[in-house]
């Protein structure tokens, strides 16, 4: 069974994957200011999602 984790963007630190994650669906690639513009002025819509996976035996 999954579980999903919804972790609000809170630092500059959560960028980096973020910019992996949206890289592989662009045409092109855009610059760091790019992603900033958006996150720094809409931070409220940015969300990292992780997949918490529990085993039960």
């Amino acid at each position: 069974m999954s579980e999903l984790s919804y972790i609000p963007y809170t630092s500059e630190r959560q960028l980096p994957p973020i910019i992996t994650l949206i890289e592989n669906d662009l045409s092109e690639p855009y610059s760091i200011y790019t992603y900033r513009y958006f996150i720094h002025n809409w931070p409220n819509l940015c969300f990292m999602v992780r997949c918490i996976t529990h085993y039960s035996h």
